[in-house]
């Protein structure tokens, strides 16, 4: 009888410990969702700085590409990779930055072209890293992408009178994401003002095996 409670004992026990499991898994995954308005805010006022004709949907644009990576990108990575190559003949013109971080710089980064065009970076290989960053991280839900923009609008209201068209470009986004359709382009004047040439890196890729083979400025070299 003794034993027959024991294993009754244990076996209402596992219920139990299958809900604690699905809380702490539920707690990692809020934990890893966390939203850091200082880092958001940070990113927005070093875009502005950089970029002052950038719109809200710059701004926009930068965030999403963090949170969803370049999958939209490769379809076909073989037309990609020519694409690029083609892409980087202009980057002669971009006053973008060498490299950049992407929205708050949680995954991704922004990675000019001219590094290809110098031969600093060879086609194959940022080719290569853009594929495998396309799958590194796995897009948030449109519930999750909808209260994580609602955070950063709400920062973004701080410096609306430096953001050309900002609510135009509110109710353009909002209809976006109620759409289902997150994506957005740069806006016309952050490209006739910066013409961009870039592709979108996975940080770990960036860091480990982008970074180094670019040449540190003269300031920097011993």
């Amino acid at each position: 009888m003794k034993n027959a409670t024991t294993s009754a004992t244990a076996w209402n026990t596992k219920p139990l410990f299958a809900v604690f499991i699905f809380l702490f898994l539920l707690a990692g995954r809020a934990s890893a969702q966390t939203f850091d308005s200082l880092a958001a805010e940070e990113s927005i006022r070093l875009q502005l700085e950089r970029y002052p004709a950038s719109t809200l949907q710059d701004i926009y644009k930068s965030f999403f590409q963090d949170a969803f990576g370049p999958g939209h990108l490769i379809d076909n990575p073989i037309q990609a990779r020519l694409y690029m190559e083609e892409e980087s003949l202009k980057s002669h013109e971009s006053l973008c930055e060498l490299y950049e971080k992407a929205g708050a710089g949680d995954n991704y980064y922004r990675v000019s072209l001219s590094l290809v065009a110098s031969g600093a970076v060879k086609s194959e290989q940022l080719s290569d890293a853009l594929c495998r960053s396309a799958t590194m991280t796995q897009s948030p839900s449109a519930a999750e992408w909808q209260s994580t923009w609602q955070k950063i609008e709400r920062i973004t209201a701080k410096y609306k009178h430096l953001l050309q068209g900002y609510e135009n470009d509110l109710h353009k986004i909002d209809q976006a994401i109620n759409s289902g359709n997150f994506m957005m382009r740069h806006s016309a004047a952050y490209n006739r003002n910066y013409h961009p040439h870039y592709r979108i890196i996975h940080r770990t890729i960036f860091e480990t095996e982008i970074l180094p083979l670019i040449p540190k400025p003269a300031s920097e070299q011993q």
